[in-house]
């Protein structure tokens, strides 16, 4: 994974814009909230997983952001308008989702 947000970093950043921010490391309540709600673009690539909440809290603290989650998720299912991806090519949809246009998103977010 450090390589992939490196190399991304290094490929679409500058001295002040940093694309990635990527932490390993245990977030506080309010440090979560804050990011899901300066985030721009939420990325998830779970092969598997029932109903990952925390899409569902990004939604809720976003009206613009693009939300890309894996085809493999049941949130992809429930709400058509996010954009899914297969989470073996994730590549090509971080390079593009500055691209999303907002209308999709705040359509998925109206129907929560």
């Amino acid at each position: 994974m450090n390589e992939l947000v490196n190399a991304i970093n290094g490929e679409f950043g500058t001295l002040s814009y940093c694309p990635v921010h990527y932490h390993q490391r245990e977030l506080s309540s309010e440090e979560y909230m804050a990011l899901l709600c300066i985030g721009d673009v939420f990325l998830n690539t779970t092969e598997r997983d029932s109903l990952p909440s925390v899409c569902l809290d990004y939604l809720l603290c976003q009206e613009n952001g693009s939300l890309i989650v894996s085809e493999f998720t049941a949130i992809a299912q429930l709400i058509p308008e996010i954009a899914n991806v297969n989470p073996w090519h994730t590549i090509v949809p971080l390079v593009c989702a500055r691209a999303l246009t907002n209308t999709k998103q705040n359509s998925a977010w109206w129907r929560l």
